[in-house]
């Protein structure tokens, strides 16, 4: 075996040095690449743009910028460059873009705690923002019992400012009704007359007037010359009553009374929804017809009104559902209606 020269000894040994070297090199530059992933370099308070921290949220959480493009609706270049935007100006590397996958640094990891909840309060605030405007643009579908409220109504709007400029939808039809298209969120507020059992926990109820019982009467009836009437005075008469569905508990009070002073009873054969009226083809002298402190009985022509004194009236009420109280025309108006409500009580 020949001896090692002194020379080839030398040799080795400056390799290993030079190797060595190299390792230790190698080491340092991914200890700061892994410091680089996890430190601020930049500035992060000129981040003046949040959208940035959305975007890369919907990159992260879509887990591919092309989805993630798909979802804001944006070009993918344009969406990757975002991306790069956020990372130059953090000074950290987000995205690891290198394989197949598209995987979070560990800065990246951390940054999505953050932002992903911002996203999604963003979203919620826009789908808010987007509704409130909507309703204020959107029409105001009232619902009206045919019978003797539209003179509340109109004060109520009066009192709201609301008028042609607003869209306002007026549906005419039973109380009972108006509270089932109340209740499936067809209309935005039901007024009714009596009393229904709505529940407190999806629905606001507001009392507004107390409606009165009123006799339509031929001018030329004696009874038409007196301030009011008790249906005992009608005996040996014909009374023409409201269809039962309009509101039930009235119309019993009123039937009983009137069958127990030998009042007949008749009934409207139509009711013009439309028009609020009774129908003019109605022969039957003395009919029933309700009404409100601020009038609105509509007597056919050659008629007059008079209250009728021994039958209880009810009140005239008004409901919304709570899940459909936002938007500044429905709430401009439920305020005033409790404005009127509070005024017409305090008198």
């Amino acid at each position: 075996m020949q001896p090692v020269r002194a020379e080839c000894i030398s040799t080795i040994i400056i390799l290993m040095i030079v190797n060595a070297h190299a390792i230790q090199q190698t080491k340092l530059q991914a200890q700061k690449e892994r410091t680089r992933a996890t430190t601020f370099s930049g500035n992060p308070t000129m981040i003046k743009d949040t959208r940035l921290l959305i975007e890369f949220a919907a990159v992260a959480q879509a887990g591919s910028f092309t989805l993630a493009a798909r979802e804001l609706g944006v070009a993918q270049p344009w969406l990757s460059a975002q991306v790069r935007k956020l990372e130059e100006q953090l000074g950290v590397r987000l995205l690891d873009r290198s394989g197949r996958r598209l995987d979070l640094t560990p800065w990246g990891a951390e940054l999505l705690e953050i932002a992903a909840p911002l996203r999604h309060q963003t979203a919620m605030v826009l789908a808010q923002v987007a509704t409130l405007a909507n309703r204020a643009k959107d029409t105001l579908h009232i619902g009206l019992p045919p019978s003797g409220v539209d003179a509340v109504i109109l004060k109520i709007m009066q009192d709201a400012k609301l008028g042609a400029h607003n869209d306002i939808s007026v549906e005419h039809s039973v109380s009972e009704s108006l509270i089932g298209r109340l209740q499936q969120g067809i209309l935005d507020l039901a007024f009714f007359i009596g009393t229904f059992d709505l529940d407190p926990a999806i629905v606001d109820q507001m009392s507004i007037c107390p409606v009165y019982v009123e006799l339509i009467l031929d001018q030329h009836d004696p009874l038409a010359a007196v301030p009011g009437v008790r249906l005992a005075q009608l005996e040996g008469r014909t009374l023409s009553v409201f269809p039962r569905r309009l509101n039930p508990a009235l119309y019993d009070d009123v039937v009983t009374q009137a069958l127990a002073a030998e009042v007949a009873i008749g009934h409207f054969p139509e009711l013009n929804l439309q028009a609020r009226t009774l129908s003019e083809d109605i022969d039957t002298p003395v009919r029933i017809a309700l009404a409100t402190a601020l009038g609105g009985s509509v007597a056919p022509s050659g008629h007059t009104c008079v209250r009728v004194l021994d039958v209880d009236g009810c009140w005239l009420q008004v409901a919304r559902l709570k899940s459909n109280s936002l938007g500044v025309v429905r709430r401009s108006f439920w305020q005033a209606a409790r404005s009127f409500a509070t005024r017409f009580s305090a008198q």
